[in-house]
């Protein structure tokens, strides 16, 4: 009997028709792997015809490139062959007699001269018939699927290179089920896993800063209720302490009864903007400052120079020997401040615009501070002020010369402008965890709690005349502060009305001075 005839037995004729018309290649195979019959389908998978298919192994059929063997088209391998998943699966089915359903695999094949991989899902059960067993064989090119399927992975993966650059991510809310998806690239914004995120609009409010929730709140309800879509920068406390910036954008979509079904959305990382804004609004608040102190606090002291000089040059001869004593060293007053002034206005434009440079050396200060006590006294003893140095230790600091001068020369001045006649200044020093602590403390008039946060704020005019109405810019706290910071110290402020104000700072002291 003929294979085509000895068919038959395996798949009577009502179902011919059915088997041969399918759209997945349908196969009968035998135990010893040889094709009983095969459907339309399968013809054109490999390109053949029936007559020459039947009776052959199912290798030598699909042109599988492992069956050639010196130039023959035979199952060269063997039946147990690690490549071939048609031959794998139905051996399974023969020897379990359990059906294998849509099990993956591949098929490297020569169609058309090309070597080409094969995707396939197949699946085989057994078939018994006039005491004959055969399997059926059902297998699904998948190929052009898994193209997409590979192409659709390439393109999700350049969308999230592309998100990761930009810094933006995207989200989908299903406010039906209130369930929250995000992006990767908004995991990595908000600096959290996907697992330690509970992924409901509660768990995205608690992410945000505390004084921004209400805000962002209230804006997504009010775009539900007016039915608009709404876009709104707040900020992000991660649980590192670290505050991010972002940029929020959301379209929600309703249903045919006008409910809300879904929000959509996007998230953009925009701090980095945020500090260049932040840093260009400085820059503008240092140019009016700095145009303000040229033109109101380096007037004055020029005012007076001008006057008290054109006085003593034309009516000199009018005034006696003590007048004209005063006269000068209120001009000699006025020429001091003018000079700390601009040196003050010099260091400051230069340290905005970083051109100081920082030349840490090892530094004496107690010699340091001796030599800027002598230039100050003449300013103290005016208003009987005495300075008490009590530097117990012989501190050696890695520091740079002229920013501690600086720090010193500003933080004793303006303890002298605040200290009223007959009142104290204490400078004191003692090591700190690596660092000498550095206090400059009076007995003068103090600041208001509410003007401390303010002290060393360039955008805060808080300049104040001194206790016999001495000027100044309030230059120097903000260069003492800048100075301190780029030692790596800090500084901080200790004050009470009406009994005094210290200044502490901290600077880094020799390593040698550490044990």
């Amino acid at each position: 009997m003929d294979y085509i005839n000895k068919s038959s037995l395996y798949l009577s004729n009502e179902y011919n028709a059915i088997f041969d018309n399918a759209g997945v290649v349908l196969m009968l195979i035998d135990k010893e792997g040889k094709i009983l019959n095969i459907n339309k389908s399968g013809l054109r998978m490999v390109g053949k015809n029936k007559e020459d298919i039947l009776n052959v192994l199912a290798g030598e059929v699909f042109n599988c490139i492992n069956s050639w063997a010196e130039g023959k088209p035979v199952c060269g391998i063997g039946k147990n062959c690690v490549h071939c998943a048609v031959r794998n699966i139905f051996s399974n089915t023969f020897l379990t007699k359990k059906t294998n359903y849509k099990i993956e695999g591949t098929l490297d094949v020569v169609l058309n001269n090309n070597t080409t991989k094969l995707n396939i899902l197949v699946t085989a059960a057994i078939i018994n018939s006039n005491n004959n067993e055969c399997v059926l064989l059902t297998i699904d090119d998948i190929t052009g699927q898994k193209k997409l399927e590979h192409k659709l992975k390439i393109s999700e993966e350049r969308l999230k290179k592309a998100q990761q650059i930009a810094k933006l991510g995207h989200w989908e809310l299903d406010i039906v089920n209130n369930k929250l998806m995000w992006s990767d690239e908004i995991y990595r914004i908000f600096d959290i896993k996907p697992q330690e995120f509970d992924a409901t609009y509660e768990a995205f409010l608690n992410n945000i800063h505390p004084e921004d929730r209400d805000k962002v709140n209230e804006a997504y309800t009010s775009s539900l209720k007016n039915k608009t879509d709404y876009e709104i920068e707040h900020r992000l406390l991660l649980k590192s302490g670290k505050i991010k910036y972002v940029l929020e954008k959301c379209h929600t979509e309703y249903n045919e009864l006008g409910n809300p079904i879904l929000s959509i959305g996007t998230v953009s990382d925009i701090t980095e903007l945020k500090e260049k804004e932040n840093k260009l609004q400085e820059a503008i608040e240092t140019k009016d400052k700095f145009l303000s102190i040229i033109a109101h606090d380096l007037r004055s002291p020029f005012n007076t120079l001008l006057g008290f000089s054109e006085v003593l040059m034309k009516e000199h001869k009018e005034y006696g020997v003590e007048e004209r004593e005063k006269m000068i060293k209120l001009v000699n007053l006025s020429a001091n401040m003018a000079f700390n002034l601009l040196e003050n206005l010099l260091s400051w434009s230069l340290s905005q615009f970083g051109k100081i440079k920082f030349s840490p050396e090892k530094l004496n200060l107690k010699t340091l501070l001796l030599g800027i006590l002598d230039g100050l006294q003449q300013l103290a003893h005016r208003k009987n002020i005495q300075i008490l140095e009590t530097f117990f230790v012989e501190a050696v600091c890695f520091a740079d010369k002229n920013m501690i001068a600086t720090i010193f020369r500003n933080l004793i001045s303006n303890a002298i402008k605040f200290t009223n006649r007959n009142g104290t200044i204490t400078i004191a020093a003692e090591k700190e965890n690596g660092f000498l602590e550095i206090s400059v403390t009076d007995t003068g008039v103090g600041i208001p709690k509410e003007r401390i946060d303010d002290i060393f704020c360039t955008n805060k005019n808080i300049s104040t005349k001194g206790t016999v109405g001495e000027k100044g810019s309030g230059l120097g706290l903000i260069l003492c502060k800048d100075f301190v910071e780029r030692h790596g110290g800090k500084i901080r402020v200790k004050s009470e009305i009406g009994k005094g104000t210290s200044f502490i700072f901290t600077i880094p002291l020799l390593k040698d001075e550490l044990r």
